[in-house]
């Protein structure tokens, strides 16, 4: 018999893991074939008291540079990713208070959630073709979409999530911070 040798260096930067999968039910704009890069980044501003984050679902292959070259939170409309998947934009705030600081696990749902002296907010997202699409309307009203964070480490994210038209369960790679936010300064019209 003869032994096989390998190195988890030549595996792809953003390989799907055992714990991931996505399921589809009902009759979705558009199909999501595999979760085959699940990525997690968050503000590098985020305290203990507040943050940002985002946790992103593709069929795309995918490294971490794909949501870390841009500021999430601010530049989202220019993050354009391809394939198509999900994104959760995750918030909390304590208001400047440690009275509850921020943990990442947990139980997040579209929309507000507040208690313990801090709030909790979720924006869950559709993408496809460039174009990224607010689940429920810009601030999810409207939409039951939840995620549930098992685990949050720094070698990675861990747990399940739900939407109108896709749930599963989830295997992270922790990409760090995304790109600081650099103010634009635009002499022209706006263009909404």
């Amino acid at each position: 018999m003869r032994a096989v040798a390998f190195s988890l260096a030549v595996l792809p930067f953003a390989a799907c893991h055992k714990g991931n999968s996505i399921e589809t039910r009902g009759d979705p704009p558009f199909e999501i074939a595999s979760a085959r890069s699940v990525l997690w980044a968050q503000d590098p501003e985020t305290s203990s008291e507040e943050g940002e984050a985002a946790l992103v679902i593709s069929d795309d292959e995918m490294g971490c540079e794909a949501i870390t070259a841009q500021n999430m939170y601010y530049d989202i409309e220019e993050v354009m990713l391809e394939g198509q998947g999900l994104m959760f934009v995750l918030e909390y705030d304590s208001w400047g208070s440690a009275e509850q600081p921020l943990d990442w696990e947990g139980l997040w749902m579209t929309g507000y959630g507040m208690g313990g002296g801090a709030e909790r907010m979720m924006y869950p997202l559709a993408f496809s073709d460039g174009f990224l699409y607010f689940l429920g309307g810009y601030y999810g009203i409207g939409d039951s979409s939840w995620l549930r964070i098992d685990t949050w480490a720094e070698d990675g994210v861990r747990g399940s999530y739900s939407t109108e038209y896709w749930s599963g369960n989830f295997d992270a790679q922790n990409c760090g911070d995304w790109a600081p936010y650099e103010p634009h300064w635009d002499t022209g019209w706006d263009s909404w």
